[in-house]
């Protein structure tokens, strides 16, 4: 005899409802929108921790609490847009250039030995 019990979802192979995000996610998440949106406004040379902290709705503490600078979070956000880009990519162009470098030289196949033209007098 078990002691777990059957939910319905679980018996009718559904998924549970999904998790919502927890607070440190969402200010993080805030972080990066706000930088973002700050990059359309002005360049990143004139952004400030206190801009961002105040675009974002966190303090300034919370800031360096996920990120070291606002530089690494530059950083996380051109690292999220080249992993889109290579998702994209992939999708569009599977077996594209992103999948042949990320191959290694050893799996690179040589190109095919060119053919000579012959000419006949």
């Amino acid at each position: 005899m078990s002691t777990q019990h059957d939910t319905g979802a679980a018996a009718a192979g559904t998924r549970a409802a999904p998790v919502p995000p927890r607070r440190g996610d969402r200010q993080r998440q805030a972080i990066l929108q706000a930088v973002r949106e700050l990059l359309e406004e002005k360049p990143f040379t004139e952004l400030s921790v206190s801009t961002i902290s105040d675009r974002a709705g966190v303090a300034r503490s919370g800031f360096y609490f996920y990120f070291d600078s606002k530089y690494a979070v530059l950083a996380q956000i051109l690292a999220e847009a080249t992993h889109e880009l290579e998702e994209l990519t992939e999708y569009f162009a599977p077996g594209g250039p992103t999948s042949r470098q990320r191959r290694s030289p050893n799996e690179w196949s040589a190109a095919p030995p060119r053919s000579t033209p012959t000419t006949t007098r």
